[in-house]
C-alpha cells in the first residue's frame, strides 16, 4: 500500500510540473492557455500523444518526429525532480498526518523547483509564480504557528534579502540580476529567516561559482551564457527546505 501511494505521488507531482511548464512555456510566447496539444519548441509542429506523457514520453520520444530535434532538457528534469519531491515530502508527512501542511509543502517545493528549471533554461523567473509563491508561504507560516523562526525574523529576512538584490539592481542598472531576483530574496528572506538566509544566500552564490567555473571549462573558447543566479539561490532555497523537512 505504501508503495502505491508513493507511486500515486510520483505521478501526480510528475503531472503538475508538465502542466505548469506548459502553462509558463505559453505564457512566455504570449499564447493563451488551452486544452490543445502541446507543440515541439523548435518547429511548433504537434507532438504525438505518447510523448506528452511525464517522464515516459520523453525517453520513448525524445526527437520531434518533424524537425529531428530533441526536445528541451527542462521539462524531462523538472517532471522527474517534482515526482521525487512530492514522494520525499510526503513520506516524512506520514507522521503528522497532517494534509493542509502537506499540501503547502509541496505547492512551495514544487514553485522552487519549477522556478529554478525556468531560470536555468530561460533566464527568467514568472514574477506571477513568486507572488503565489509568497502568498502560500504566508499561509504555511501562519498554519504553524510553533515554527522555531519568529515573524520578526522573517520579516528582517525579507527586508534584508531583497535589499541586497535591490541594491545590486540599482548599482548595475539591471545587468547584474534582474528585478524578479528581487522578489525570489524577499520571499526566500520570508522564507528562512534572519539566521538561515545568510546561509541560504551564501549556498546559492557559492552554487553560481561552481556553476560558472564548470561553464567556463566545457565552453572553453565560447562566449558563456550569463549565470542564471536566481535558479542556483531557488535551488539552494530547495535544498535548506527540505532539509527542515526531512
Amino acid at each position: 500500500m505504501l508503495i502505491f501511494s508513493g507511486l500515486f505521488f510520483f505521478i501526480l507531482g510528475s503531472i503538475t510540473a508538465s502542466a505548469l511548464l506548459t502553462w509558463f512555456w505559453r505564457a512566455k510566447q504570449g499564447k493563451k492557455w488551452t486544452v490543445g496539444r502541446s507543440l515541439c519548441d523548435y518547429c511548433s509542429a504537434r507532438l504525438p500523444l505518447v510523448s506528452l506523457i511525464p517522464i515516459l514520453g520523453k525517453l520513448l520520444i525524445p526527437r520531434c518526429p518533424h524537425c529531428k530535434n530533441f526536445g528541451p532538457w527542462y521539462s524531462f528534469v523538472a517532471e522527474l525532480s517534482v515526482g521525487f519531491a512530492w514522494v520525499l515530502v510526503w513520506y516524512y508527512s506520514l507522521v503528522s498526518n497532517n494534509w493542509v501542511t502537506l499540501a503547502l509543502q509541496l505547492i512551495i517545493v514544487t514553485a522552487l523547483i519549477i522556478v529554478t528549471v525556468f531560470d536555468f533554461y530561460w533566464q527568467e523567473i514568472p514574477f506571477y509564480l513568486l507572488v503565489i509563491l509568497l502568498i502560500f508561504t504566508l499561509i504555511f507560516i501562519l498554519l504553524n504557528p510553533d515554527s522555531d523562526i519568529s515573524l520578526a525574523s522573517r520579516l528582517v529576512g525579507a527586508v534584508a534579502s531583497a535589499g541586497f538584490f535591490a541594491w545590486q539592481y540599482v548599482l548595475s542598472r539591471g545587468r547584474w540580476i534582474g528585478s524578479a531576483d528581487i522578489w525570489l530574496g524577499a520571499f526566500l528572506g520570508f522564507l528562512f529567516g534572519w539566521n538561515t538566509i545568510v546561509l541560504v544566500l551564501a549556498a546559492g552564490y557559492g552554487l553560481a561559482a561552481v556553476g560558472s567555473i564548470i561553464q567556463l571549462f566545457m565552453m572553453r573558447s565560447k562566449i558563456p551564457r550569463t549565470i542564471p543566479l536566481g535558479g542556483f539561490l531557488s535551488l539552494s532555497g530547495l535544498i535548506f527546505f527540505l532539509n527542515k523537512i526531512i
